[in-house]
């Protein structure tokens, strides 16, 4: 599980009101919540990003918390606003989208913090496919639910569930995110550290599990021998295998993932400018690490691909010179769709 509830262990829900939902003749511009969540955040007004999963939408969206501040110093109230008005959508915004859709249902907001302080609030109305069982869950009514409700474990389950489940998009580009180093969407630090340690067992799990491929070929005698660069120690090399077939030597690059086939491949500078001089190269892609079915599909003729894109590397190279800057260490994420490659059938690697 990716997501995880933080040490608060505190869980908000709340039937929200027609002035809540931006609904009737009422003017207000915020979703007041309740004291006792989210204390972690500043006293104060903060901008955060927080996650909102609305039945199957599930995206990260600007969210302006405040509370209001008493004559002596202390601060109650604490609320969710709609903004300042730009085109970036809020949390409050986008509830409020949502509810306008549909506007004669009853709606109802659950909110937490992740163990990375990531904010997040689960929206869900009387139609939703959800409602039975989160009815059913919480308390009737609205309040506050912490380890001391009887049912906080099955709930907590429950909400991470939904937030993992939801999430997928998010933890794909999570997992891009953590191996170019670029980080558009300002995910938490946290999120990505987590990330790149997922990315980086997924490696090991992938050239293991090739390792063990290449062991049944060999015991077949579909290949005659192979060498694991990477079995003792990081090479550092552009590949990760060199398997000898037919007394031709093809250098294989493994590229694991956690999730589906579709998610793109990250290649190096290095390793770009490896295979755009090497013919005899494959890329075996594994993939649906994260189940019980583990996949492979092998990925050839990549070096016009790679050719290609060595030569705007060199350009761009050549331009930047201009302006007395270098460039170094670029990276390239492809989908292994591409029609650059030829891509073999799908191989059943494991079960377990």
């Amino acid at each position: 599980m990716f997501f995880i509830a933080n040490r608060e262990h505190k869980i908000g829900f709340k039937k929200l009101s027609a002035a809540d939902l931006g609904l009737g003749s009422s003017h207000q511009t915020h979703i007041g919540l309740y004291e006792g969540v989210l204390d972690f955040l500043p006293s104060k007004a903060a901008f955060k990003q927080a996650m909102l999963i609305a039945d199957d939408y599930c995206d990260i969206v600007d969210c302006y918390f405040d509370r209001i501040e008493n004559p002596d110093g202390s601060f109650r109230s604490p609320k969710i606003r709609i903004g300042s008005g730009t085109s970036s959508p809020s949390v409050v915004s986008q509830i409020r989208r949502f509810a306008h859709e549909r506007p004669n249902l009853d709606w109802f907001l659950v909110w937490f913090g992740l163990e990375s302080e990531e904010l997040v609030f689960i929206l869900f109305n009387s139609a939703s496919k959800d409602y039975a069982s989160l009815m059913q869950l919480f308390p009737k009514g609205s309040g506050i639910i912490d380890d001391s409700h009887p049912s906080f474990s099955t709930i907590l389950q429950f909400v991470e569930n939904k937030v993992n489940d939801t999430s997928f998009n998010i933890q794909q580009d999570l997992e891009i995110v953590a191996q170019l180093g670029d980080n558009p969407r300002n995910y938490k630090p946290f999120d990505i550290h987590k990330a790149e340690a997922a990315m980086k067992a997924a490696g090991q799990k992938g050239e293991q599990l090739i390792a063990e491929y290449l062991d049944r070929l060999k015991s077949e005698g579909t290949v005659d021998d192979y060498k694991w660069m990477n079995q003792s120690r990081e090479s550092a090399l552009p590949f990760d295998f060199v398997v000898k077939q037919n007394g031709t030597e093809t250098h294989v690059d493994v590229k694991s993932t956690n999730y589906t086939f579709d998610q793109k491949m990250v290649f190096s500078s290095q390793e770009m400018n490896f295979i755009s001089e090497n013919s005899n190269y494959s890329v075996f892609r594994v993939y649906d690490l994260a189940k019980e079915a583990k996949k492979l599909k092998v990925c050839k003729d990549c070096l016009e691909f790679a050719k290609g894109i060595v030569e705007v590397q060199r350009k761009f190279s050549v331009y930047t010179m201009a302006y007395e800057a270098e460039v170094s260490s670029v990276k390239y994420a492809v989908r292994p769709t591409s029609t650059q490659f030829k891509v073999g059938p799908e191989i059943l690697l494991t079960n377990a």
